[in-house]
């Protein structure tokens, strides 16, 4: 598996946090847990797409150019024999500002690009992609149609981008309450905003970026005093670190920690 991050144009980075490719040759039906990290993605295959997963309903083929909302929940991809992709990871309330698609109505699934964008500018960007010669090329056709969208938007919200910052720089150990004075706004209103831009509840975004400083920690660390890393990342106690790796991890820390890395580490990683 060949994994690689790019920084965006100096433009973009309001809005997208990096692009990301992926390539694996003759990687057919290898399954891949992904579990939440706060952000939404717009992906495009230039190989086989990947199947998700999902329930007792057969696999779902994503379409060849998708973007994808935030997730609450793990979820399983298989891959095809050929994965060729490219992706554009947005900042939390990046893709409301530069889409101007209110994020709730993504979370927890996935919409195929052309019925966001002009079927015609979907379809030469996956062409693009699709004959460039080298990941430069892929990343400039799409760079190219995110940059003359950050040139029209004016979907800003200054204080929800800070209340992504607070959270960041807190590794979601804080409170909704805590946010919400630190910004003089109503919980109410910073729920209701948050939302929109972010596609998750204060409280949830909280709860994810605190899961995923400790995925980072135990994968570093390997720790087994399991009590101890909940104290250490703000949990109440080891059963309430439980619980949140349960619901997005869909395993016990230990179990997740003594399981094969896969895609998701990569994410991780970064």
């Amino acid at each position: 598996m060949n994994y690689i991050e790019i920084d965006p144009h100096p433009a973009l980075k309001e809005f997208v946090r990096c692009y990301w490719t992926i390539e694996d040759a003759c990687a057919e039906g290898t399954a891949e847990l992904i579990t939440p990290d706060g952000s939404g993605e717009l992906i495009v295959h230039y190989g086989d797409p990947y199947r998700r997963i999902d329930g007792q309903r057969p696999p779902a083929v994503q379409p060849t150019a998708l973007l994808v909302g935030q997730i609450t929940q793990p979820l399983q991809l298989i891959s095809g024999q050929h994965v060729g992709a490219i992706g554009v990871r947005f900042q939390p309330a990046g893709a409301a500002a530069l889409l101007g698609i209110p994020q709730q109505d993504l979370t927890d699934t996935f919409a195929a690009l052309d019925d966001v964008w002009p079927a015609k500018v979907v379809r030469e960007l996956v062409e693009r992609a699709a004959e460039g010669r080298c990941l430069g090329e892929r990343i400039r056709a799409i760079e190219f149609e995110l940059l003359q969208l950050a040139a029209l938007q004016s979907g800003r919200d200054p204080m929800m981008r800070a209340a992504v910052r607070w959270i960041e720089r807190c590794a979601g150990a804080t409170t909704v309450v805590a946010l919400a004075d630190h910004l003089s706004i109503g919980v109410r209103q910073l729920e209701r905003r948050f939302r929109s831009c972010v596609g998750l509840s204060p409280k949830t975004f909280a709860r994810i970026l605190r899961f995923r400083a400790v995925q980072r920690f135990v994968r570093g660390e390997g720790p087994t005093d399991w009590a101890g890393v909940a104290a250490k990342f703000g949990f109440t106690d080891q059963s309430h670190l439980i619980r949140d790796f349960h619901a997005f991890a869909g395993a016990t820390p230990g179990t997740w920690r003594d399981s094969a890395p896969g895609l998701d580490d990569c994410f991780i990683a970064k």
